[in-house]
């Protein structure tokens, strides 16, 4: 039997993430900044990948880009209103280069818990994520 000081000192289970972007070397460095956390990433490039991925598996948090190659980011949102009802405590986390408060604004209408604005240090990515174990 395990002591109550053995499970307080253990560590915290890893996050399921689904990382949605298109730039490969944004798409590496994001993940590999959350693997080094200890972290589960799954790793798609596009909407459809990322809608088939939200059916069948379980995650605890998507990371999606709006600015993904080719869309205007309508239907990013969309993709924030589909995760949303088929997975109603999924953290959603949009990342973007666009720092208009209005699109900000629309994404957590949307139902996004925060926006990571590309640029911004790594450690704030990580502080986002790591909030969706207190389910903020």
């Amino acid at each position: 039997m395990m002591s109550t000081a053995t499970l307080a000192s253990a560590p915290p289970q890893p996050l399921r993430i689904l990382l949605v972007e298109d730039d490969p070397g944004t798409r590496q460095l994001l993940a590999t900044a959350l693997e080094r956390r200890g972290h589960e990433v799954t790793r798609a490039e596009e909407l459809d990948e990322a809608g088939a991925l939200l059916e069948y598996r379980d995650y605890d948090v998507l990371c999606l880009d709006l600015d993904l190659a080719g869309l205007n980011g309508l239907e990013g949102l969309d993709l924030i209103g589909e995760a949303r009802a088929r997975r109603p405590n999924l953290r959603i986390l949009v990342e973007t280069g666009n720092g208009n408060p209005r699109v900000h604004e629309t994404c957590v209408e949307r139902g996004a818990a925060a926006i990571f604005l590309k640029g911004s240090p790594l450690s704030e990515l990580q502080r986002l994520v790591e909030s969706a174990r207190g389910g903020a």
